[in-house]
Formats: C-alpha cells, structure tokens, sequence
C-alpha cells in the first residue's frame, strides 16, 4: 500500500497519509511512496484551521519530489520529478466550484462549510486503446490533463486544520476510472478531470429532408404533376466524436448517489467528426444512404429505381453520389451539433445524468463505464428511462432530437424533368460544404455550380446564384399555374463560414437578419455590446415562399403587375441593409437619394461620370456604383417582365378550357415565350451571389409573408429566429 507524504523546505513531516484500500493513489499509483514538498506559504496554513468565508489557492504549494506513474489496462499517466500540485480551499459564501474555470452547473459551497480540494496534472500515455480505457477519459494522447478532488470540510470554530483536511483528501483521493469508483467514493466528494481530447456520442437522428424543387431557367416545363415528397424524413445512424476541451465530472449527493457530467469550457468551441450511416443505429454500416433517401424524397421510390438501375449508371458513378449524399448528411448533422453546443449556456452541462448505483443492471453499469472511458453513446441516445439507474438531467442529444435536424435537398430543373431518377442520370449530385444542402440538378445547372478539383462539393456562391435564378422563374412559373404542381414551396438560402469572425463581419451578419425583421436594431446592438472577436462564426439565412407568398412577388393588391420602379426601390432597400455603416458606405448615397437614381436612371451608365458627384464619379467607387445599379437594375427588369407575363397569363387562362389547355396551340405559344422570355432575363444576371442581397430583395418583394429564418454560431454567439408562414391571403 503506497505512502503519501507532505514535507517541508527541511525535509520534516508535516503529513503523512496512508491512502485506503479503495482510493485512487491504492489503486491507479504504481509505487510505494509519493512525496510532495511544500512551499513555505502552505508550511504556514497548515496547522491553521479552515477559516469561513475565505478563498485561496496555493498554485505552487507544493512539488513532487519523486517522478510518478499511475496505471490502468492500456493506459499511463506520468507525473516528472519537480512537477507541481496545488491545494485550495473554497469557503467564502455565497460562491461555488467551477464558475472561475468556466465550466458549466457551478456547484454552490454550504454556509459554514469549505471544499477542500488537491489537484495535479500528469501527462497522459496511452497504449492499443487509442483514445479510450480507464483514466483516457477520451484525452489525447501527450497532453497533460488537470486532474482535481474537492471535499467538504467544516469551517469556522468547529473545522479541522489545513493539514488534516488535505490528508483526508489525500487518504480517499477519488479518480472516477470505472463504476467502481463511483461506488467507494466519499459522500459530497466532488472528482473532475478536465482536459483536450474527443469524446463520442452515437445514436440515430430523424433528418427532415426540406425538398427544394426549381426550375432551370430556358428548359421545356414537364407535362405532369412533380414527382417529389416535399415532406420526406429519414431516420439514420450516425457515429460522432465531438473534440475540444471539456471536463468529465461526478460528484457524490449521497450514499449510493452521484450526478455525472460532461462540460465544455465557456467561450470554446467543439469540432465534429460525423460519420452518418443507413437505418436506425450507427452499427448499420454498408446500407445506402442515397437509396434510402430516394425512398422518402420521390413520390414512386419503386418507379425512381427501376429508372436509375436500367440507366446503366457506372461503379464509380454510383460510389460518388453515395459519397456525395453522406458527406451532405455529415455536414448537416455538424451543422446542428455546432449550434446545440455553442447555444450552451455557461451556466450548462452538455450532458448530466444521475445515477443510482445500487439499481444499475449490467448494461447501464457498462454505459456509465464507457462514459467515464470518452464514449457517452449509450447515455446520450437514452430517450426514455430504458437503463435502469440513469435519469438524463440534461442530454444535448435529445434536446438535437426535439428540435429537429433540416437537411436541405435542392432539386434543380426537377421542374423540367420527369422524375429524379432523371435528374441523377443526367446530371449530379453533390453537396454545398459549409451548409451540407445536397444539391441533385440536371446537366445544365451542374455546369454552372460545379467544382473541378472537388467533383462531390458544389461551389457556394454558384449555387446560391443558380438557386435565385430558379426560384425567380419557378415562382413564376407556379403562380401562372404553367405547372400542374400548384401547391409546392420553395425556398433560397444563404450559409457563410468564417475561421475568425471579427465584430464589423459579425455586425454584417446581424444587419442581414435585421433587414429580415427577425431582429430589432437594440437586438443587434446588445448582441455586438463588448466583444470583438467572435471566433469561429457560421451563420445561415433561409426563406421559403407557397402559393400565396409566390403570387405576391408579381401582383399587386389590385392584380395588377408589380412596375419595374416598385422592384428597384426594393432591391435598392435591401443593399442598403446591407452596406450602411461599412466601410464603402458610399454605396449608400445613390441608393438612398431617389432624385440621384433617377438622373442615373435617365443617363445610364455612360451618363455616371457627369451625374454623381466627386469622388463618386471616378475609380474604383464609380465601378462598385456601376455595379449596385446593373444588379438591381437587371432585377427588377426581369420581375416586372415575370409579372407583365403572369397577369397576361392569367388573362387568358380566365378565358381559356383548362379541359383543353394540353392541346392548345396559343397556350403553348405563350408559356413558350414567358419561359424564353424569364431565361433571357436571367442569363443577364452579372452577381457573384457573395452577399445575401438576392434573398433580402426577394424576401422583401413578397412583403415578408415567405417562412424565414436565421441561425448564428459561434463561441461568443448562438441564436436562432424565425417567423412563421403567415397564414393571410396576399394582396387580394
């Protein structure tokens, strides 16, 4: 049985502790003797008694004399001669243990009481386990790790000393390796090991598959209702380790109590390695995830099989839209795990459970153990009270599972095609990287949003163009009933990543959601208030438009068409949104003056020089002026074209045998020109799509009664907002 001894500068006892039988230095010390040098300031508070009220830690108190190893099955920690160790005592009340480490659910110190507590931190070797095994708790291998045990001691006329308290922590020293020790551990001891590493969470996930259906601009409309489910949902496995720094925590409430936790460090963030698979558990590797998901999406899955294998399609081909459709589940799944562990609260745990170590069966005695070991699969995937013993208090996993995972599919030229398995066999399918939206578009759209030197991603600002592009004809499409799918949504997003978000790019993200009416100016200002760097950023804006949504694009209250002056007033509104207060707000005075966009209106471009004013109308601002004025100008000719279109449509369908439409010649004529007409429009559109303009100006056309919503990510800050459909007939 080991020996634990405290000396001073002279080499005289001031403790010496013989660890029981079940504690850690018993158990997990390779050795007989650990001595700890103490400093001259802990010589001095030794023999005094725990006062009430007072803080303190004595960060170099103490020294290891002699190197130390401790050991479990495939796993080693290792302390060097010299190394440090630290005692503390928290007494002052009110005050509580974590809140100064930043971790979450502070746990709060008694009146008339203090947490005694010893920490050191060793260095972690690890042997085949890689990563898991007792005392790994999932850490990387080569980094020291903060290993700390608190007990409550008296304070005041009654407390022991310093010095017998840390013996007493010392003799029953709580390492939370396997249930075991859970079990031999004092009552309201509290053991935390924190540290840099990965832990693993698996289960299944229901994905709802938010169908995007659009038009391709220019192509022939099909004939026949779309073959689509827009309301599709598939359930799969996913295997994921979260990596950061986090501290696994269990404290002991009673006798045969304790409530385990795991932590993130406040400000971090986590990444996320997911690894999604087919069916309802993670083990259901080697399924297809495409299969699957052409299952829930089409509306005749047996049809769209039939098709693509009688397509002749190659291995290759196969395995690269199986990559590409679980790289895009992958994505997703990482999207919404980053904002459930940033929306953390400081005050939160990401996962904590109370366990009732006399009532564990063997499968929940093995979940809680591999908890303990990185792997807290078995508790997180607990959605009911299934492993007796274990009641989740709070499971970041379930609450994912309750507010629900969105997995974009965009389906571009399904308007103009007859099935998916149409769209699969002549066109691609990849996925957008930062969002994970899977994007399955015909030949001609997967020319404009490839990536040649990554054949699975589509490029972003490409698709996001593509996308505007085929909402504008597809709405008109829809609302001029030139499709027998009248009742469809469809929606435009914008999702950007940055690796370091500073606050004029984090302002720049909030004005777009100001501009969307989901935030208020003393919203956005609060959330900027005393913090300039916001770390790792993603934020995602979403608009999905029906019917009635669709139709107020292009009609008025009165049914009359939308004039091209009444789009540029609103295109010019939503880039002011977006550049008031930046550094090129100059952009703002042509958009704000109506008097100056008239004359630029009546001397087009070339007339710009000679109607702006200096230094308008020379350099570099002239060309970003020519810019703003070609985008909303190009615009807001195409919807007023779309909305002449429509009403002369409607016009003649008023008139017109909805019997007898698939026959007639002058019905074919006009869709034929409004088709020609909306993709000649288009191919004008000169914008990069680098901003959320296109989606603010849409938005904004349709008098906000689109579904919107937004999401931001990062450490400093995590929302989401949305505003409902709006359940009223638009414009008349």
């Amino acid at each position: 049985m080991p020996t634990i001894k405290i000396l001073d500068n002279l080499s005289a006892d001031l403790a010496v502790v013989a660890p029981t039988p079940a504690s850690a230095f018993a158990k997990y010390l390779k050795g007989d003797l650990a001595i700890l040098l103490a400093a001259p300031e802990l010589v001095k508070a030794l023999p005094k008694p725990i006062a009430p009220g007072k803080n303190f830690a004595l960060n170099f108190g103490l020294n290891f004399q002699n190197a130390l190893e401790f050991g479990a099955a495939d796993t080693e920690w290792s302390i060097g001669a010299s190394f440090q160790a630290q005692v503390g005592v928290t007494a002052k009340t009110p005050s509580s243990l974590f809140d100064q480490e930043h971790f979450g659910e502070p746990i709060e110190v008694p009146e008339g009481k203090a947490y005694v507590w010893f920490s050191f931190q060793p260095g972690l070797k690890l042997g085949i386990a890689g990563g898991e095994g007792d005392l790994s708790f999932g850490f990387k291998a080569g980094t020291s790790i903060d290993v700390r045990c608190y007990r409550l001691f008296p304070a005041g006329p009654a407390a022991e000393t310093l010095a017998a308290s840390v013996s007493e922590v010392l003799k029953e020293f709580s390492i939370p390796g396997d249930v075991e020790d859970l079990i031999h551990m004092p009552v309201d001891a509290v053991s935390a090991i924190t540290g840099t590493g990965s832990f693993q969470i698996s289960g299944s996930f229901d994905l709802a598959a938010a169908v995007n259906p659009l038009a391709t601009p220019k192509l022939p409309l099909v004939g026949r209702p779309l073959s689509i489910n827009a309301g599709a949902s598939l359930n799969v496995g996913a295997r994921i380790r979260v990596s950061g720094e986090y501290q696994i925590r269990v404290q002991k409430t009673a006798a045969n109590t304790v409530r385990l936790g795991l932590f993130k460090r406040s400000g971090t963030q986590f990444s996320f390695d997911v690894n999604a698979s087919a069916g309802i558990s993670a083990d259901a590797m080697g399924k297809d995830l495409f299969a699957v998901l052409m299952s829930k999406i089409s509306s005749d899955p047996e049809a769209d099989a039939q098709q693509l294998s009688n397509a002749g399609l190659s291995e290759a081909q196969i395995a690269s839209i199986q990559d590409a459709v679980q790289a895009g589940i992958n994505r997703s799944l990482s999207v919404a795990l980053e904002f459930q562990f940033s929306s953390l609260r400081s005050s939160d745990a990401a996962f904590l459970f109370d366990i009732q170590l006399d009532q564990l069966s063997h499968d929940s005695a093995i979940a809680v153990h591999h908890a303990l070991d990185g792997d807290f699969s078995a508790l997180a995937g607990l959605q009911d009270l299934s492993l007796p013993g274990i009641t989740p208090v709070r499971n970041l996993s379930s609450e994912l599972r309750k507010r629900g995972i969105s997995l974009r599919v965009n389906l571009l030229g399904i308007v103009n095609a007859i099935s998916i398995s149409e769209l699969v066999r002549s066109g691609s399918v990849t996925f957008e990287p930062v969002s994970g939206a899977l994007v399955i578009a015909d030949k001609v759209s997967s020319e404009k949003i490839s990536v040649t030197s990554r054949p699975l991603e589509a490029d972003g600002q490409k698709l996001r163009k593509a996308v505007f592009e085929s909402l504008m004809v597809t709405a008109a499409y829809s609302a001029s009933r030139l499709t027998q799918s009248h009742e469809f949504t469809a929606s435009q997003s914008y999702f950007e990543f940055h690796q370091t978000t500073n606050s004029k790019t984090m302002a720049d993200n909030l004005d777009a959601i100001v501009a969307l009416g989901l935030m208020t100016p003393d919203e956005r200002r609060q959330a900027l208030a005393g913090a300039s760097q916001f770390g790792n950023s993603t934020v995602l804006l979403e608009t999905s438009f029906d019917p009635t949504a669709f139709r107020a694009l292009f009609v008025d209250g009165g049914g009359k068409p939308r004039t091209q002056e009444d789009y540029e007033r609103v295109g010019r509104d939503a880039l002011l949104a977006l550049v008031a207060g930046d550094p090129d707000d100059f952009r703002h005075i042509p958009l704000a003056d109506n008097k100056l966009w008239n004359k630029l209106r009546a001397s087009g471009q070339p007339g710009f020089p000679f109607v702006l004013p200096a230094p308008l109308n020379q350099g570099v601002q002239l060309g970003v002026i020519r810019a703003d004025y070609t985008l909303i100008v190009w615009w807001a000719g195409s919807m007023a074209l779309a909305a002449r279109s429509l009403v002369e449509m409607e016009s003649f369908l008023k008139t017109a045998d909805p019997a007898g439409l698939h026959e007639n010649n002058e019905f074919k004529k006009r869709r034929r020109a409004l088709i020609d007409a909306l993709g000649d429009a288009v191919a004008g559109n000169q914008s990069t799509f680098g901003d959320p303009w296109g989606l603010l100006a849409m938005d904004a056309a349709a008098g906000r009664l689109a579904d919107a919503r937004a999401v931001v990510v990062s450490p400093q800050l995590a929302r989401a907002m949305a505003r409902p459909l709006r359940a009223v007939a638009a414009n008349g």
